[in-house]
């Protein structure tokens, strides 16, 4: 699989944590209700999508399921996201009023409950073996471009959905506000050449009505018409596709539309990079980079003729185990003597640094399997054109996988823009208020049964959309894919990347799957036997880091920001 396949395949995986760890995030991080049974509502949203996009059971003697009704997958999902928001209000009315460990345990309970019905139960989804036998939304009509009339608008909506996601991020920096440096103006420059001059000035003009609020976050105190010329543009774009398709352009469209917000999607993310970093200098960006090549020359011998059953090959094991137990030395020294490096900024800033150029060289130089020039420049092509696919036949095309990629990502984004909306709401104060001190909200008049309740609702639909979405991710259902453990590692995202902070749920969900991939590949390295205990370590090790994380960053690495409401005066 190539690095941009790889990259898509991961997003994926990650886009559908992200949203299972969003809804755990509304119950736990901002109503303080300890739910280890989330996962039972990711299995009901799965296996109820499933169910209801079947065809009848007779047309699989071989399974045995409860009704299959063939409906539209969009049918599908909505039921299995209210299917489990259901099932949350069913949950919530009995036990609720529990308090913490002893509402944990009765979740804990029911979680365990659903999957060994699933399990034993063959009649309802075909018992231990997996349910198996519905197709994607929409898969017939790929790769795009297609020559019907819904090829064409299926290529419109991913070209609109895209841009509309680049643009906003876009606008939302303050590093595209008027230059006042030669560097700022290269920055417009290059935000201009990638967004097609028109985007550049769609997010232009939206950061001028946005700097003139008093204010401006996401949520309530930003209107709709504030982006209006961020969606018009993008559905300006997707139009054009269209149109493009219908003429039989399509391939064009897709290198020119989709090929450009490639681009942008990287200038945007190195903007946001820079504005994280704004505090840091150049010797932090040097420092991370050596801390990126040392592991990497650590891991050389191994990589180069780890595989290799002789005698060189145990050498080369052995000597990469010397030089990461070296590396890791020099870095516990730094950490120690901290003070003493001149280097601006805190530690663990530097390590965040190490991990990007760590990513964006397993990503554009680890990746290359070639020394020849033409496949260096393929390869770079590929990844930097992530959203592109490039096949000799028939040129520049979309596949499936991107396309599934852009509806989670897109739904993660909904989903991420309406909580945050939540959050800043009356609603979201009460549901903190509730969590921090429940005594004081009954004492001010609140009904935090019935707010707790609407919280275990929509934090249980939001997962039972995720599990709509793993069904079709996976492409077959199987009770194993839900054990109770999963509930754990959603906990760990949300406190690795910082309960109550959606930014952080998400990033939390990114870093545990980056290093859970970084740890297969690790693994893949070295011959059978090591290569297997590295793997079993693998929770050993996520659970050094969660103590780790803990004990330096309490609220996590991205923690909640305080909330300022300013009453005004009467």
């Amino acid at each position: 699989m190539s690095a941009s396949g790889l990259l898509i395949h991961t997003a994926t995986f990650v886009a559908i944590f992200a949203l299972l760890a969003l809804g755990l995030n509304l119950k736990f991080g901002y109503a303080g209700l300890l739910d280890f049974g989330h996962v039972a509502f990711f299995l009901v949203g799965a296996y109820v999508t499933a169910l209801f996009v079947l065809p009848p059971p007779d047309a699989y003697p071989i399974q045995t399921y409860a009704f299959g009704l063939g409906l539209p997958w969009s049918v599908g999902l909505l039921a299995g996201t209210l299917a489990a928001g259901l099932l949350g209000l069913l949950v919530a009315l009995p036990a609720i009023r529990l308090r913490a460990d002893y509402l944990a345990i009765a979740l804990l309970g029911v979680s365990v409950i659903l999957v060994r019905i699933v399990q034993t139960e063959g009649w309802i989804a075909n018992g231990p073996d997996a349910l198996r036998g519905y197709s994607r939304p929409f898969s017939g009509l790929f790769p795009l471009p297609g020559e019907s009339g819904s090829a064409a608008i299926l290529l419109g909506l991913v070209v609109f959905t895209v841009w509309a996601i680049v643009l906003y991020v876009a606008a939302r920096e303050a590093a595209l506000d008027p230059p006042a440096s030669q560097k700022g103006r290269l920055v417009h420059g290059v935000v201009a050449v990638t967004t097609l001059g028109v985007g550049y000035l769609a997010v232009r003009r939206t950061r001028t009505i946005l700097d003139a609020r008093e204010g401006v976050g996401v949520g309530p105190g930003v209107s709709p018409t504030d982006q209006r010329y961020v969606i018009g543009t993008a559905l300006a774009f997707g139009l054009v596709a269209m149109g493009a398709s219908l003429v039989g352009l399509g391939s064009f469209a897709i290198f020119v539309f989709l090929g450009a917000v490639s681009l942008a999607a990287w200038v945007v993310a190195g903007i946001k990079v820079r504005a994280h970093y704004r505090e840091y200098d150049r010797r932090a960006v040097v420092a991370g980079l050596v801390g990126s090549v040392g592991l990497f020359v650590a891991l050389a011998p191994t990589y180069t003729l780890g595989g290799l059953d002789t005698v060189v090959g145990i050498v080369a094991v052995v000597a990469t185990f010397v030089l990461l137990a070296a590396y890791f030395v020099g870095v516990y020294y730094a950490f120690q003597n901290w003070e003493r490096v001149p280097v601006e900024g805190s530690f663990l800033a530097v390590v965040g640094i190490t991990t990007l150029w760590l990513l964006a060289m397993r990503y554009f130089v680890i990746s290359i399997g070639s020394t020849s020039p033409v496949a260096i420049l393929r390869s770079t092509r590929d990844n930097v054109l992530w959203l592109v696919e490039f096949d000799p036949a028939v040129g520049a095309s979309f596949g499936y996988s991107r396309f599934f990629f852009v509806i989670v990502v897109g739904t993660v984004v909904l989903c991420y823009f309406m909580m945050e909306m939540m959050a800043n709401s009356p609603y979201g104060r009460v549901l903190r208020a509730i969590r921090d001190d429940e005594d004081v909200a009954l004492s001010l008049g609140k009904n935090t049964f019935l707010f707790k309740v609407q919280a275990m609702i929509l934090g249980s639909a939001v997962a039972g959309l995720a599990g709509a979405y793993a069904a079709i991710y996976y492409r077959s259902l199987g009770y194993t894919l839900f054990h109770p453990l999963v509930t754990f590692f959603v906990f760990l995202i949300v406190i690795l990347g910082g309960k109550g902070n959606n930014k952080g749920v998400i990033l939390g969900a990114a870093l545990y799957w980056i290093f859970v991939r970084g740890t297969v590949e690790l693994a893949a390295m070295f011959p059978g036997g090591i290569g297997g205990r590295i793997t079993i370590l693998r929770n050993a090790i996520i659970g050094l880091l969660l103590i780790l994380v803990l004990y330096y960053r309490p609220a996590g690495l991205w923690k909640e920001e305080p909330q300022v409401v300013e009453v005004p005066d009467r």
